[in-house]
């Protein structure tokens, strides 16, 4: 007697499975960040500061912000301490 293996019918192997939702792509916000937009960052303490995106940083995964003051204090923001974002006026 020979004996066939048969797949169930409501089953499927991992290759044959389609993703049913693709993964989502997640816009960071500090990407929206252009050259004189107003961005809130949170420092380690806790403290909300605002500064003026002035360039991007060397590795180029955040912006150099000139947080005010009569030398203009530099901050870095970076995803993950970035809050919110204002467009600078045209």
């Amino acid at each position: 007697m020979i004996m066939r293996l048969v797949k169930p019918q409501g089953l499927k192997q991992a290759a044959d499975r389609k993703p049913e939702h693709p993964a989502p792509i997640r816009k960071r916000l500090i990407d929206s960040v252009e050259p004189g937009d107003t961005v809130a960052i949170v420092t380690p303490h806790g403290s909300w500061l605002k500064g003026r995106a002035v360039m991007r940083t060397k590795d180029g995964d955040g912006w150099v912000l000139n947080g005010g003051g009569r030398h203009g204090t530099p901050l870095l923001a970076y995803d993950s301490n970035c809050c919110g974002v204002r467009k600078r006026k045209t």
